[in-house]
Formats: C-alpha cells, sequence, structure tokens
C-alpha cells in the first residue's frame, strides 16, 4: 500500500504495488506547483518587497531607504554611532584630491597615549576653523626650547615678520637686533599676526616693551609701557637652563 511524504504529499508506491506512470505525474505536478510558489515569493522580496536586515537583506527598497536602515546615512556621507579603530596602528588615510599616494594627510596612533598627524609630503598645517594654530615647520621642540640661529646674525623683527600670515608663539632672544636692548634675555611674544598687521610683547629686566606693524613698517619701534611690579606684563628673570648665550629660541 502506497505511503506519502510529510511536507508535500507525494505519493511513495509500496515494493508490492504495481508501476503507474500517474504516481510519477502527479508527484511531479506538486513539486512544480511548491517550486513556482517559493520562485515567485522571492522574487517579489526582491524586486518589490523588503528584506529584513536580521534576515540579511536591508529592510528597504531603494538605496537610500538602504544606507538610512544600515545607519550610512548619505551615500558620501556615512553616519554612525560610535566609530571605533582596533589594531596595533589604528589610522585614518586622507586622499585630498583623489591623490593615488599611499595618503595626503594621515591620522595614526602609532604609540601608547600618542596621536600623530603626517602628511604624505612636506609639511602638516593645522587649522581650526579656518585660522592657522601649528605647522610642523614652524618651531622645533626639544626640551621646550630649540635654538633656531645664532642671535647676534638675527634681526627679531624680521624673523617674527617671515613666519607668516597667522604665526604667533612665544620666543626668547638675547644680542639680537631690533630687541629692545641686547642686555637681558627677552621673552617675546608674538601676540597678532595677520600678515599685514602685528603686535608684539617683549618683557625683561623689570619693563615691558611692544611693537606694532601695520602695512609695510614696524611703528615707532619698542615702546617701554609698563613697569614689572605693575603686574601687566611677562618678566624673564634669568636664561632658560637649557640656553647658550647669543641663541635665539622658539617656544
Amino acid at each position: 500500500m502506497a505511503d506519502y511524504t510529510t511536507n508535500y504529499n507525494l505519493k511513495k508506491p509500496a515494493s508490492t504495488d504495481f508501476y503507474n506512470v500517474a504516481d510519477f505525474n502527479g508527484n511531479a505536478d506538486i513539486i512544480d506547483t511548491a517550486l513556482n510558489s517559493k520562485l515567485e515569493k522571492d522574487l517579489s522580496n526582491i524586486s518589490g518587497g523588503a528584506v529584513p536586515v536580521a534576515n540579511g537583506g536591508t529592510g528597504a527598497t531603494t538605496a537610500s531607504g538602504a544606507r538610512d536602515n544600515l545607519g550610512l546615512g548619505m551615500n558620501t556621507v556615512p553616519t554612525f554611532a560610535a566609530f571605533e579603530l582596533i589594531s596595533e596602528f589604528p589610522l585614518i588615510d586622507f586622499h585630498y584630491n583623489n591623490t593615488s599616494d599611499d595618503y595626503n594627510v594621515r591620522i595614526i596612533n602609532d604609540a601608547n597615549n600618542t596621536l600623530n598627524i603626517n602628511a604624505y609630503s612636506g609639511n602638516v598645517e593645522l587649522k581650526i576653523n579656518n585660522q592657522h594654530v601649528y605647522n610642523s615647520s614652524d618651531f622645533n621642540h626639544n626640551n621646550l626650547f630649540k635654538p633656531l640661529s645664532n642671535a647676534s646674525s638675527v634681526d627679531l623683527l624680521d624673523y617674527i615678520l617671515n613666519l607668516g600670515y597667522g604665526k604667533t608663539g612665544w620666543f626668547m632672544a638675547t644680542d639680537c637686533t631690533n630687541t629692545p636692548n641686547s642686555t637681558n634675555w627677552w621673552l617675546v611674544s608674538v601676540i597678532y599676526n595677520s600678515g599685514s598687521e602685528i603686535f608684539a610683547l617683549a618683557s625683561a629686566g623689570g619693563y615691558c616693551y611692544s611693537i606694532h606693524r601695520w602695512g609695510s613698517s614696524w611703528n615707532g619701534g619698542w615702546q617701554k609701557i609698563s613697569a614689572s611690579d605693575s603686574g601687566n606684563c611677562f618678566v624673564a628673570s634669568s636664561e632658560p637652563s637649557k640656553a647658550q648665550n647669543g641663541d635665539l629660541w622658539a617656544w
């Protein structure tokens, strides 16, 4: 006596039954109907329906909807709730103007508690809100201070001017030309530098001086503005421990 399969009710003749072509054809019709129904359902999911993310889909029927459902946002601006890099040396490479170099600028965590910004070639410039903050060619640090050149051959104001637009910072100098005088170590602060306008302060020997440049010339030379005991100026009371007399130092 014939038996039947559990899922599709296909007829399974017993070994003692005579072969019947109708049994074979009936089973073939059942299989054909079942396969066609499943195929139509799958095609509907692909072309018109939405396959849930949990089932390996995007849960959407359009590219923009798929990016949103996967948390990627716009096509060129992926959006993530958090972003973690995990490797021996985590890094992000930037390819400005589609450069084919290994990178244009790289941000890399190449040591514990250290984040480096490197350029593939040349110097890295750091800006915040389009304002210059730092260029790797600005200053060379070594134990906080670094000698840049022999001060006796340096015009301090020319040196400040040649720093360029937006370059500000602290310097220490003695025996330079164009300092208030060569008697003391001078602590010099370039407060403002817009290229055409520069304002700097210098202090030593108990006094503060200021100098201002507007356009093509420094106006009036160094002007004494206050005594040190007024609390309105910075005074370098002694030479820096790493300094050698006659050097211009930048911090």
